[in-house]
């Protein structure tokens, strides 16, 4: 898998204490903070722009999840489960402002039928058209709120580090002479499909005319980003997705000592990015990609299969030099 990254330019949602840099040719660019930090203080809360529900409870549909704050929706009809304040028209009222992004893109999403791509993601495992599916609402949201400008949203996600897909990586693909054809066949099927969706819900008057907007082009690099930068992320009430974050969520580099745990806000539906331990100003602040509790030599293949890259962190060298030694 090859890492491509596209230049740093505007960064959507950063706040004052963090910046976004390039730290060096290995590195590439990561996140520092511009002030102290203290342990256990809440670095950053960030909120998904884009997501598909991989995982809920058994007793709960997948249409009934809140679009927000992807708890079950309202009514009480649920014993033990935590749900929206009733009531939970889409979108949640409890922390959702009436005709803001969030909410109208909710909207947008209940209005359209992804029942296709569903049944991609459960029969084929395949995730990231759905996000990108819901990634491409909030963008048509802010076209037509900034009168046709630029898109914070596709903004961010064109920013973002990117894998080149090669065939081994794309389910559904084959493994002789012909899988670059049959993954090429693959991608633009899935784009077509996802183009149609809007077309459907009457979003637009046909598929061709998001063409210029998100070509086919757009929508392989697209999923290049996902297998990078989206994060899983097990809510507060027993709900799990995949999800790319907006701010500089999906900037932070990878330690297997993690300077930030990862949790769920308990009330919102926003991820937090919290500190390990005290941090002094100027540090590069890391997360982890993967379980930490693994082997050495368990986490670097999965590192180096899934993101492409040898793990340079002060845990592995040290894991490495004291292997080195004992031969």
């Amino acid at each position: 898998m090859r890492r491509l990254c596209s230049t740093l330019s505007s960064l959507v949602g950063a706040p004052d204490h963090l910046e976004v840099a390039v730290l060096g040719a290995e590195r590439g660019r990561g996140v520092r903070c511009t002030r102290a930090l203290q342990r256990g203080e809440v670095v950053l809360s960030a909120k998904p722009i884009g997501r598909a529900y991989t995982a809920w409870p058994s007793s709960v549909e997948r249409g009934d999840l809140c679009q927000v704050c992807a708890r079950p929706r309202g009514g009480g009809d649920r014993p033990g489960l935590p749900q929206c304040a009733p009531p939970c028209a889409p979108p949640c009222a409890r922390i959702t402002s009436p005709g803001s992004v969030d909410a109208t893109t909710a909207k947008l999403v209940e209005q359209c039928d992804w029942s296709e791509l569903e049944k991609l993601h459960r029969e084929e495992g395949r995730k990231f058209p759905i996000i990108i599916g819901s990634i491409l609402s909030r963008a048509l949201v802010e076209l037509h709120r900034y009168g046709g400008e630029a898109s914070p949203t596709m903004s961010l996600l064109g920013q973002l580090c990117f894998a080149e897909l090669l065939p081994s990586v794309v389910d559904g693909a084959g493994s002789d002479g012909g899988a670059a054809r049959d993954l090429a066949a693959l991608l633009a099927a899935e784009h077509s499909a996802l183009l149609d969706v809007f077309a459907k819900a009457g979003v637009v008057a046909e598929a061709a005319e998001l063409e210029g907007l998100f070509p086919l082009d757009a929508y392989v690099r697209s999923l290049g980003a996902l297998q990078l930068n989206a994060f899983e992320v097990h809510s507060a009430h027993g709900v799990t997705f995949s999800a790319i974050l907006d701010g500089c969520s999906s900037f932070f580099n990878h330690s297997c000592e993690p300077s930030l745990l990862v949790r769920p806000d308990k009330g919102s539906g926003a991820t937090e990015f919290v500190a390990a331990a005290d941090v002094a100003a100027g540090e590069e602040l890391c997360i982890s990609y993967i379980d930490v509790e693994q082997s050495g030599t368990a986490r670097r293949r999965t590192l180096h299969e899934k993101y492409g890259f040898a793990c340079k962190c002060s845990k592995c060298t040290t894991e490495e030099a004291l292997f080195a030694l004992k031969r």
